[in-house]
Protein backbone atom coordinates (compact mmCIF):
# COMPACT_ATOMS: atom_id res chain seq x y z
CA UNK A 1 0.00 0.00 0.00
CA UNK A 2 1.54 3.32 -1.02
CA UNK A 3 0.89 6.50 0.87
CA UNK A 4 -0.50 9.54 -0.84
CA UNK A 5 -3.36 10.27 -3.13
CA UNK A 6 -4.28 7.92 -5.92
CA UNK A 7 -5.79 8.87 -9.28
CA UNK A 8 -4.50 12.41 -9.08
CA UNK A 9 -2.02 13.95 -11.47
CA UNK A 10 0.76 15.42 -9.34
CA UNK A 11 3.48 17.85 -10.27
CA UNK A 12 6.89 17.62 -8.61
CA UNK A 13 8.47 20.52 -6.73
CA UNK A 14 11.96 19.31 -5.82
CA UNK A 15 11.26 16.39 -3.48
CA UNK A 16 7.73 17.68 -2.86
CA UNK A 17 4.65 16.87 -4.81
CA UNK A 18 2.06 19.60 -5.12
CA UNK A 19 -0.35 17.45 -3.10
CA UNK A 20 2.02 17.02 -0.13
CA UNK A 21 2.91 20.72 -0.20
CA UNK A 22 -0.82 21.47 -0.09
CA UNK A 23 -1.35 19.10 2.84
CA UNK A 24 1.51 20.72 4.72
CA UNK A 25 -0.03 24.17 4.21
CA UNK A 26 -3.34 22.84 5.52
CA UNK A 27 -1.58 21.19 8.45
CA UNK A 28 0.21 24.41 9.40
CA UNK A 29 -3.03 26.41 9.14
CA UNK A 30 -4.87 23.92 11.34
CA UNK A 31 -1.99 23.77 13.83
CA UNK A 32 -2.09 27.57 14.16
CA UNK A 33 -5.86 27.54 14.72
CA UNK A 34 -5.55 24.75 17.30
CA UNK A 35 -2.66 26.50 19.08
CA UNK A 36 -4.71 29.70 19.39
CA UNK A 37 -7.66 27.79 20.86
CA UNK A 38 -5.77 26.40 23.83
CA UNK A 39 -3.75 28.16 26.53
CA UNK A 40 -0.07 27.40 27.06
CA UNK A 41 -1.01 25.98 30.47
CA UNK A 42 -3.52 23.56 28.88
CA UNK A 43 -0.94 22.50 26.30
CA UNK A 44 1.57 21.97 29.08
CA UNK A 45 -0.86 19.85 31.11
CA UNK A 46 -1.60 17.68 28.07
CA UNK A 47 2.05 17.47 27.05
CA UNK A 48 1.32 19.01 23.65
CA UNK A 49 4.41 20.31 21.94
CA UNK A 50 4.15 20.50 18.16
CA UNK A 51 7.39 19.54 16.43
CA UNK A 52 8.61 22.62 14.53
CA UNK A 53 8.65 21.97 10.76
CA UNK A 54 12.38 22.66 10.49
CA UNK A 55 13.23 20.14 13.18
CA UNK A 56 10.81 17.58 11.70
CA UNK A 57 12.54 18.01 8.31
CA UNK A 58 15.99 17.57 9.84
CA UNK A 59 14.88 14.38 11.57
CA UNK A 60 13.20 13.19 8.35
CA UNK A 61 16.39 13.71 6.31
CA UNK A 62 18.43 11.89 8.96
CA UNK A 63 15.96 8.98 9.04
CA UNK A 64 16.05 8.67 5.24
CA UNK A 65 19.86 8.72 5.10
CA UNK A 66 19.97 5.80 7.52
CA UNK A 67 16.93 4.01 6.11
CA UNK A 68 17.43 4.05 2.33
CA UNK A 69 20.08 1.33 2.31
CA UNK A 70 17.95 -1.11 4.35
CA UNK A 71 15.83 -2.30 1.45
CA UNK A 72 12.85 -2.59 3.77
CA UNK A 73 9.55 -0.76 3.46
CA UNK A 74 8.60 1.60 6.27
CA UNK A 75 5.93 0.63 8.77
CA UNK A 76 5.64 3.83 10.81
CA UNK A 77 4.16 4.11 14.27
CA UNK A 78 3.76 7.74 15.37
CA UNK A 79 2.82 7.63 19.08
CA UNK A 80 2.02 11.35 19.51
CA UNK A 81 0.73 12.45 16.10
CA UNK A 82 -0.67 15.91 16.84
CA UNK A 83 -1.40 17.39 13.41
CA UNK A 84 1.28 15.25 11.77
CA UNK A 85 4.38 17.45 11.57
CA UNK A 86 6.79 14.51 11.61
CA UNK A 87 4.66 12.44 9.23
CA UNK A 88 4.40 15.38 6.83
CA UNK A 89 8.17 15.82 6.75
CA UNK A 90 8.68 12.11 6.10
CA UNK A 91 6.21 12.20 3.19
CA UNK A 92 8.13 15.09 1.64
CA UNK A 93 11.49 13.33 1.96
CA UNK A 94 10.89 9.60 1.59
CA UNK A 95 9.64 8.22 -1.75
CA UNK A 96 6.15 6.71 -1.68
CA UNK A 97 7.58 3.41 -2.95
CA UNK A 98 9.41 3.04 0.39
CA UNK A 99 6.23 3.02 2.49
CA UNK A 100 4.15 0.04 3.61
CA UNK A 101 1.90 1.55 6.28
CA UNK A 102 1.56 4.30 8.85
CA UNK A 103 -0.33 4.32 12.14
CA UNK A 104 -0.80 7.54 14.09
CA UNK A 105 -1.87 7.61 17.72
CA UNK A 106 -3.15 10.80 19.36
CA UNK A 107 -4.65 11.18 22.81
CA UNK A 108 -6.43 14.52 22.21
CA UNK A 109 -9.87 14.13 20.57
CA UNK A 110 -9.72 17.58 18.98
CA UNK A 111 -6.36 16.83 17.36
CA UNK A 112 -7.66 13.47 16.13
CA UNK A 113 -10.57 15.23 14.36
CA UNK A 114 -8.27 17.86 12.87
CA UNK A 115 -5.73 15.27 11.72
CA UNK A 116 -8.34 13.02 10.15
CA UNK A 117 -9.56 16.02 8.17
CA UNK A 118 -6.05 17.00 7.05
CA UNK A 119 -4.85 13.50 6.17
CA UNK A 120 -8.10 11.96 4.88
CA UNK A 121 -6.61 11.41 1.42
CA UNK A 122 -3.50 9.67 2.74
CA UNK A 123 -3.14 6.08 3.83
CA UNK A 124 -2.30 6.91 7.42
CA UNK A 125 -4.55 5.32 10.01
CA UNK A 126 -5.25 7.81 12.80
CA UNK A 127 -6.50 6.45 16.13
CA UNK A 128 -7.49 8.16 19.34
CA UNK A 129 -5.73 6.51 22.21
CA UNK A 130 -2.86 6.30 24.60
CA UNK A 131 0.21 4.79 22.97
CA UNK A 132 1.38 3.14 26.19
CA UNK A 133 -1.95 1.26 26.43
CA UNK A 134 -1.68 -0.37 22.99
CA UNK A 135 -1.42 -4.12 22.73
CA UNK A 136 1.79 -5.38 21.11
CA UNK A 137 1.58 -6.77 17.56
CA UNK A 138 0.88 -10.50 17.28
CA UNK A 139 2.99 -11.19 14.19
CA UNK A 140 6.23 -9.85 12.72
CA UNK A 141 4.23 -8.51 9.78
CA UNK A 142 2.23 -6.30 12.16
CA UNK A 143 5.31 -4.90 13.87
CA UNK A 144 6.42 -1.37 13.14
CA UNK A 145 10.00 -0.64 12.15
CA UNK A 146 10.07 3.15 12.47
Amino acid sequence: MGLGTQNRRLGVIGNLTEAVASFEQSRLRNQTIFDSSITPQEKNLKGQFATPPGLASEIGRYVWEIWKSRGEKIRLLEPAFGTGSFYSSLLRIIPSSSWERALAIEIDSDLVKISKKIWSEHAVEIRKGEFTQMLPPKTNREKFNL
